[in-house]
């Protein structure tokens, strides 16, 4: 596998990178600014946690609605077109002036807005990114982890040894090629 220094090399996948942290910069940019203008506005840290309410919820209920969008339609154009859409909202927003209503109004489509390109982004990666470099991209281990069928605790392959393990599924595993239940703890399988 590349490494992650390696990745950046690639031009797709800097793009993507340039794209996600200029998107997400900006887009927390303004919710920091929507916050100090409806306190600025109001003076009520009511009104603020209100609309902090109007930031979190969208995205929340939208974001299911966007995966779903992020499978069926091309991803390229629902990052462009969401983008966009963003800018478009808060170009309106400086040229119409800020009222009360008008910030929450801005809030709520922006955050119903933002996780449309952001899970295209996401599901952008394995189309422009070696499979091999996936695990890499998304700083993930590359093996699923193994659960213990009794304590549903998680462990990782590449901290056991592979002696251990090999130990550990013949111990479980009977004369039948059945697994023992009382053999302890064994992954799921």
């Amino acid at each position: 596998p590349v490494a992650a220094a390696g990745l950046l090399q690639q031009r797709p996948f800097r793009m993507l990178c340039y794209t996600r942290f200029f998107s997400r910069m900006a887009q927390n940019a303004i919710n920091f600014a929507l916050v100090l203008l409806i306190v600025d506005e109001t003076g009520e840290a009511f009104m603020s946690s209100l609309l902090v309410m109007a930031l979190v919820v969208p995205t929340t209920i939208a974001g299911i609605a966007a995966g779903a969008a992020a499978d069926a339609f091309p991803k390229r154009l629902i990052i462009f077109l969401g983008n966009l859409l963003r800018v478009l909202v808060c170009v309106l927003f400086a040229r119409d002036g800020g009222s009360v209503a008008s910030l929450f109004t801005v809030a709520v489509v922006l955050s119903t807005l933002s996780p449309f390109p952001a899970n295209a982004e996401g599901a952008l990666q394995p189309q422009i990114v070696e499979r091999d470099d996936l695990a890499i991209c998304r700083h993930r281990a590359p093996q699923p982890p193994e659960w213990c069928c009794r304590c549903r605790v998680e462990r990782r392959c590449r901290r056991l040894g592979s002696a251990r393990r090999a130990g550990s599924v013949s111990a479980r595993v009977g004369a039948s090629g059945r697994r023992s239940p009382s053999a302890g703890c064994h992954p799921r399988g």
